[in-house]
């Protein structure tokens, strides 16, 4: 079994994907600025940059509520915006 530590290790919140569980495509993640630990200015891009890695690996697609302003986001998340109310 291999483990990815990813986040706050104490966090309320786990989600766990095994590794050989395939019918896991879509996660989403409501609050994630709440979750992942980053405050309202926080930079979020190595979050983003991790998420990437994890989504390209697992073949999993996250989809992620952010309260954030969309100016105030990194280029890399704004290429990912799909919707900004």
């Amino acid at each position: 079994m291999q483990i990815v530590h990813y986040g706050n290790l104490s966090a309320s919140t786990v989600l766990i994907q095994p590794v050989d569980d395939h019918d896991l495509e879509e996660m989403y993640l409501d609050s994630f600025l709440t979750i992942a630990s980053l405050d309202d200015e926080g930079d979020i891009t190595k979050a983003i940059e991790k998420l990437d890695i994890i989504s390209e690996k697992f073949k999993v697609k996250f989809i992620l509520s952010v309260s954030r302003n969309i100016d105030k986001l990194p280029e890399c998340a704004k290429a990912k915006v799909i919707i900004s109310l």
